[in-house]
């Protein structure tokens, strides 16, 4: 099996920092993943070599029996030259059901957000702020400056790979001479996702997801991992831009398949409470 390796817009000021982070590391307007992630049209296989399919089957498969898991670490968000940083707590399930927490010193969340997979609701909680949006899977371009869907985060999260849909796919030579990169593209010429893998194609060093212009949308690094009950998932995850924008989440504990209850992705506005 294929591994991987290692409402608003705001102001850049503190309370916006913590929003942005909780939006890019986990599921602020998220909702299911099916429409956006998914193995190539069946009609497109031809366009796809024997490779190519394989690494792709192996890609998607990582993972897939991680069906709920929880984590606590901290987060620390850079930005033109600003760094900020937080803890955080999380809890995902799938189909794209998630809840996070930004905390205080205290322990007491700052701000709070779940998707039930039909809705995204947003608390914050020292400025008495509610918000609640239906959607699907939102792109956090407005949210946080990087064109990351909020899927992707909650994939990154369980360790695995956002694969976009694609209809061509091949696998060439990394440039630097190390390693591979398998390419998924829509037609034979636009590529929308680069898989960088190891030399023995069975590690996954960083996924690179590009705009329409096929400028760098965003950079997904696994900088070190661990296994929890047999699940490789992120102990350092980074995610980054080319305009210098950057996340980094330092896990420190996760657990894995345990016990969720529904309502834990379901916020109430304060008075209803």
């Amino acid at each position: 099996m294929l591994r991987t390796s290692r409402n608003k817009n705001y102001h850049f000021s503190k309370v916006s920092i913590h929003i942005s982070i909780i939006l890019l590391m986990t599921c602020f307007f998220l909702c299911s993943c099916a429409s956006y992630i998914g193995r190539a049209p069946e009609k497109a296989a031809v366009a796809i070599g024997i490779e190519a399919q394989g690494l792709i089957a192996a890609i998607q498969s990582n993972n897939d029996t991680l069906k709920t898991f929880k984590g606590i670490g901290k987060v620390k968000l850079s930005k033109k030259g600003k760094i900020q940083g937080a803890r955080i707590a999380w809890v995902g399930s799938d189909p794209g059901r998630l809840r996070l927490e930004i905390l205080a010193i205290t322990g007491q969340p700052i701000v709070s957000l779940a998707s039930d997979g039909d809705w995204v609701y947003l608390n914050i909680h020292d400025r008495q702020r509610f918000y609640r949006k239906r959607t699907t899977d939102a792109n956090l371009n407005n949210i946080v400056s990087i064109p990351v869907k909020s899927s992707d985060v909650l994939h990154l999260l369980a360790g695995r790979i956002p694969v976009r849909e694609h209809n061509h796919a091949t696998v060439i030579k990394n440039e630097s001479g190390e390693g591979y990169v398998l390419l998924l593209k829509k037609g034979s010429k636009r590529v929308l996702e680069r898989i960088y893998l190891d030399e023995p194609k069975k590690m996954v060093q960083k996924v690179e997801v590009l705009n329409t212009n096929g400028s760098l949308g965003f950079r997904a690094t696994f900088e070190k991992m661990q296994i929890i009950d047999g699940y490789n998932v992120p102990l350092v995850l980074r995610i980054a831009d080319d305009e210098g924008v950057n996340f980094q989440l330092n896990v420190e504990k996760y657990w894995a398949n345990v016990s969720v209850s529904p309502s834990a992705f379901v916020l109430r506005p304060p008075d209803e409470k």
